[in-house]
C-alpha cells in the first residue's frame, strides 16, 4: 500500500508540467543583467537567450554594451520571395546571401570587430551578420544598424 502511494504521488507529481501546458513552459526562470543587457533563461529551452536592450537615444543601435549611431544607407531590397526575418546565432544563412552585393566592409566606424579569415560581414535588411563564408552558419548578429 505504502508502495502505491508513493507511485501515484511522483505520478501526479509529474503530470502537473503537462498539465500547465506549452504556454507556461516558456516560463522565464532567470532574468540577470549583463552589462546592462536583460538576459532570460526559459525552461523550455535553457539554452536560449532571449536578450532584451535597455531603452538608449533614438537613432542609436546596442551592440556588446554599447550604443552606436545608426548608419544611414541606401535602401536594402530583399530579392524576390523574401522579407525581413529575425537571425539568430548558429542558423544557416542562405547562399543567396552570401555574394558581394551583400557584404558590408564598413564596419570599423561601427565598433565592430574585423572578421576573421573566411567570415564576412553580411547586410540583411537592417541588421549585421558575421557569417562563415564555407558553412553559410551566422555566428554573430547585430540588430538595427541601418535606418
Amino acid at each position: 500500500m505504502k508502495r502505491a502511494l508513493v507511485l501515484a504521488s511522483a505520478l501526479a507529481f509529474l503530470a502537473v508540467p503537462l498539465a500547465i501546458g506549452p504556454a507556461a513552459a516558456d516560463v522565464v526562470v532567470k532574468d540577470t543583467k549583463h552589462h546592462g543587457v536583460v538576459v532570460k533563461h526559459t525552461v523550455r529551452h535553457p539554452h536560449v537567450i532571449m536578450r532584451h536592450n535597455p531603452p538608449g537615444p533614438p537613432g542609436h543601435f546596442y551592440h556588446r554594451g554599447n550604443w552606436v549611431v545608426r548608419v544611414h544607407g541606401p535602401a536594402f531590397h530583399y530579392p524576390h520571395g523574401w522579407h525581413y526575418r529575425t537571425w539568430r546565432v548558429g542558423m544557416i544563412l542562405p547562399p543567396l546571401f552570401i555574394a558581394s552585393e551583400y557584404y558590408y566592409d564598413d564596419y570599423a566606424p561601427l565598433g565592430l570587430q574585423a572578421p576573421p579569415p573566411g567570415y564576412r560581414w553580411v547586410r540583411y535588411g537592417d541588421d549585421l551578420l558575421l557569417v562563415n563564408l564555407r558553412t553559410g552558419s551566422v555566428e554573430d548578429v547585430v540588430y538595427g544598424v541601418f535606418d
